[in-house]
């Protein structure tokens, strides 16, 4: 299985057991390389699962987390975690959910007040 990273911030996605397309288009999803401390460092609230690791390479499966925004869109009053996405042969599963925010300019509800 070939685990190719690249430098293209979106990526078209199927979701396993569902149709490849919605309305004639593959869904798209921002993504980035995230280190294991990200989330701690920028404060962001993971709502459950984890988040990368160090054991968590560029050898092993990716650790997904999505937004709970993206998690209400394609799981609605569903649990994300186990849900197979992926696209060709890069097939994952989302690990985490963290709060619905823009990261470029981190607002309010980005963050953990505690």
């Amino acid at each position: 299985m070939s685990q190719e990273r690249s430098d293209n911030p979106t990526r078209g996605f199927t979701i396993a057991g569902r149709p490849a397309t919605l309305g004639g288009e593959k869904p798209n999803a921002f993504y980035n390389a995230i280190s294991p401390d990200y989330f701690q460092v920028m404060h962001i609230s993971l709502l459950k699962g984890r988040a990368p690791a160090e054991k968590d390479t560029y050898s092993t499966p990716w650790v997904v987390v999505i937004n709970e925004a993206m998690a209400r869109m394609f799981w609605p009053n569903q649990d994300p975690s186990g849900r197979e996405v992926g696209e060709a042969d890069i097939w994952t599963t989302p690990e985490g959910v963290r709060t619905a925010c823009r990261l470029r300019k981190l607002p309010r509800e980005c963050l953990r007040l505690s």
